[in-house]
């Protein structure tokens, strides 16, 4: 059995380094270098493979899996007895070995109008986290077989890829999927056959109800005259805090019978939250004065 064993590894290089005393028998060979995973017993022939080794040294390099080996020297005679091994030496590899991909991943619109994403981990033990990407761009980085992102653009498709990171830091080929948001980014049509009535309960107002198969309500705006300083007038709009269901077409607006002479229009909101923008000149304003006497200036 050879003696003066010892092993050095370096783990920059991922480099065993065995050395070990010659023996002195006359009829001895050479020298073989065994190794095996710890916690098992399987020896795997690394050195002198094919013909014993001459030298009383040798360099491996290990699978890089963070895992522990152990080695140990045999001598050999010329008759190919081999010795008793000596005493098992370990060493733990240096890990830069990345995880397999996540596999099964899918891709679910979810009721906040975004995505959730769900796959299958690999069978690595050591993965610590998922890095998750939106067109290649990292989102998050989490620890869970899941993720959910929020309130993506409506008619939109997102590709979306998912990386195991190991312990070590090590990075896996990544799985992907393609996610299409629903819906678009289309306004409704703009509102017509919208008429005004004043009453002396308010403003009566109707109008030919949209029937696209997306609207979700209407919303009632209100302008009135103001005076710009500059000697001329103009209109200012806001929305009234009123949100009437799709198949509403009038509303009565409540005010005070004041003879003043206003603007009120509609639009549809989708189920989108895509609306017409009051200032859009393609929407539709009717003009009404209010019953009753306007207010001294």
């Amino acid at each position: 059995m050879p003696a003066g064993f010892t092993v050095a590894y370096d783990k920059t290089l991922n480099k065993v380094t065995a050395r070990w005393t010659a023996n002195k028998e006359m009829d001895l060979a050479g020298y073989r270098v065994y190794r095996r995973l710890t916690g098992t017993t399987a020896w795997s022939r690394v050195g002198g493979t094919t013909t014993p080794l001459t030298t009383t040294t040798f360099t491996n390099s290990p699978p890089p899996t963070g895992q522990a080996y152990a080695y140990e020297i045999r001598a050999v005679d010329k008759a190919g007895n081999e010795s008793v091994g000596t005493v098992d030496l370990p060493i733990t590899s240096v890990d830069r070995t990345a995880p397999g991909a996540p596999t099964g991943l899918k891709a679910v619109e979810n009721a906040l109008r975004g995505v959730d994403l769900k796959w299958t981990a690999p069978t690595a033990t050591d993965v610590a986290a998922y890095r998750v990407y939106s067109d290649g761009t990292l989102v998050d980085t989490v620890t869970d077989t899941a993720y959910s992102n929020h309130w993506l653009t409506p008619g939109t498709t997102y590709t979306y890829t998912v990386r195991a990171v190991d312990r070590a830091g090590n990075v896996s080929a990544a799985a992907s999927a393609s996610f299409t948001r629903s819906g678009d980014l289309v306004a409704p049509a703009p509102i017509t056959g919208l008429k005004a009535t004043p009453r002396e309960d308010g403003v009566f107002l109707e109008w030919t109800r949209n029937t696209e198969p997306d609207v979700k309500y209407y919303r009632i705006y209100k302008a009135e005259r103001y005076d710009n300083g500059e000697g001329g007038t103009g209109w200012v709009a806001y929305k009234l805090g009123y949100y009437l269901g799709p198949d509403e077409s009038s509303f009565l607006h409540e005010s005070t019978p004041d003879g003043e002479n206003v603007l009120y229009g509609v639009v549809a909101v989708d189920t989108w939250d895509n609306e017409m923008d009051a200032m859009d000149p393609a929407m539709n304003w009717v003009e009404v004065t209010e019953l009753g006497t306007p207010e001294a200036g």
